[in-house]
């Protein structure tokens, strides 16, 4: 799991820090539309 990559989520009660709520972040999401067979790639960086 992330803890073991040094990467624990924000959140997790078990292996991270408490929050109020799970911060799971995808820096991108990236995947072939399945109609158009187009190649997407959503980018977003993380803000908190």
């Amino acid at each position: 799991h992330s803890e073991g990559l040094a990467c624990p989520i924000l959140g997790d009660t078990l292996y991270g820090k408490r929050a109020d709520r799970l911060y799971l972040h995808a820096e991108y999401l990236e995947f072939t539309h399945p109609t158009t067979g187009k190649r997407l790639r959503f980018k977003k960086k993380l803000t908190i």
